[in-house]
């Protein structure tokens, strides 16, 4: 009977297992439709979102393939930009063109150079910078308007250095002692001269002539100048003193010395038209000058050899090394280069072989810039009045914008002019 029971009951549990099944795939294909009716839905929506998502996605996605720049996936977007990136280059050449030829506001009235501060008047410093081999490199040269160069005794020169904006000078030196026909330059500017010791003439040229000056060595000036303990070591004691932008201003306000710029006082040195070039092949007597030399004595030959890149000569000394200034490493270069010929000689009588500088009456000499040389005329009408320059013929005349350096030179000795 049980068997019975048991066969009677397996038809039973088969028809329920069939309409399982049924249920079970009828409910397959309604999570299928489901399924299919989300993905058409979410491709509807991808393909008309909003402006906003777009934007936002597209900008996302160009930065971060751009950044990387890495993957096959930023070609496209690189393919896209060249019209943007052409934009922004001609944006930017636009706004430097516009740089360029905006006038500054501010010019240095010594090189005629845009400056960010009003210069106009201040009163500038000249300083007595050693020249000989030995005490080379010296520093801050490259950070003068204008410099003189002339022979002290034993066939080596001095440098004079001018600056107006002195007070942004780094270190300066080594400084050396003065002789009478440097201060004389030194009033070509109306400027407060700065030495360290000096020659009797010299101090008695101080004394007489009444310009403000600081004494490295008879002067009690506690914060104005230092010894440089390597140069010391390496090359003297005298040719170790040094000073800065910041320890001159100190000395100035110590002493109490007037630092503008006095009224009687005519710069010697008149600028061409912002932008603008002077015009020296086209005056009497010009010469092209791709270089200059001049023999200053058997230990100091210069030459000033020019640079087209630059516009401005590079300034070598004994006889082929590069004039490097020890502050930047970098080698001297000038705009302008001016020689003055004159009459130098031994002064008759004295045991240092010191020398007699004719700078006062008149004399010869050449305005050299941009390739050019032309033959100019200097007066001067006392020791303590500027120096005045004018074109051969007497005119006036008129310098390009530009650091400048002056060579008072011995008309009697070699120099040359090369084309």
């Amino acid at each position: 009977m049980k068997h019975k029971a048991f066969l009677g009951f397996i038809p039973f549990l088969a028809l329920a297992l069939i309409m399982l099944s049924s249920l079970l795939f009828l409910s397959g294909c309604l999570d299928s439709d489901k399924e299919e009716d989300i993905m058409l839905t979410d491709t509807a929506e991808a393909s008309s979102g909003t402006d906003s998502e777009d934007t936002a996605e597209g900008s996302d996605s160009e930065t971060y393939l751009t950044e990387a720049d890495t993957t096959e996936s930023a070609v496209p977007v690189a393919e896209s930009m060249p019209e943007t990136e052409t934009e922004t280059e001609t944006e930017e050449d636009t706004t430097a063109e516009e740089e360029e030829d905006v006038i500054p506001t501010y010019f240095n009235p010594l090189t005629g150079l845009g400056t960010d501060t009003d210069l106009s008047s201040a009163r500038p410093v000249a300083i007595m910078i050693n020249n000989i081999k030995k005490a080379n490199p010296s520093y801050g040269l490259s950070d003068a308007d204008v410099i003189y160069e002339c022979l002290a005794e034993g066939g080596i020169t001095r440098l004079l250095m001018i600056s107006l904006d002195y007070s942004n000078l780094g270190v300066v030196g080594s400084i050396r002692s003065s002789r009478p026909y440097y201060i004389t330059f030194a009033f070509d500017y109306g400027a407060i001269y700065i030495h360290a010791g000096g020659s009797d003439d010299a101090y008695a040229m101080l004394k007489s002539s009444g310009i403000a000056y600081l004494d490295g060595v008879n002067m009690y000036l506690p914060d104005m100048f230092y010894r440089d303990s390597t140069r010391w070591s390496t090359m003297g004691y005298e040719h170790s003193l040094m000073t800065t932008g910041s320890r001159i201003v100190s000395g100035i306000a110590y002493k109490g010395y007037r630092t503008t710029k006095s009224s009687s006082v005519n710069y010697p040195l008149s600028f061409v038209e912002y932008g603008e070039s002077a015009n020296l092949s086209g005056m009497s007597g010009s010469q092209n000058a791709a270089g200059v030399t001049l023999k200053y004595s058997s230990s100091q030959t210069v030459d000033f050899k020019y640079n087209e890149a630059t516009g401005e000569y590079l300034r070598y000394q004994f006889g082929g090394s590069k004039h490097i200034d020890g502050a930047t490493g970098e080698q001297l270069s000038f705009k302008n280069v001016i020689i003055i010929l004159t009459d130098i000689s031994e002064i008759e009588g004295d045991d240092a072989g010191r020398l007699s500088v004719v700078t006062t009456g008149s004399g010869n000499g050449y305005y050299i810039s941009e390739g050019v040389a032309v033959p100019i005329k200097w007066s001067r009408k006392s020791d303590t009045s500027g120096i005045t320059y004018t074109n051969s013929d007497g005119g006036s005349l008129t310098f390009n914008r530009g650091t400048t350096f002056v060579c008072v030179f011995d008309k009697d000795s070699y120099y040359k002019i090369e084309g």
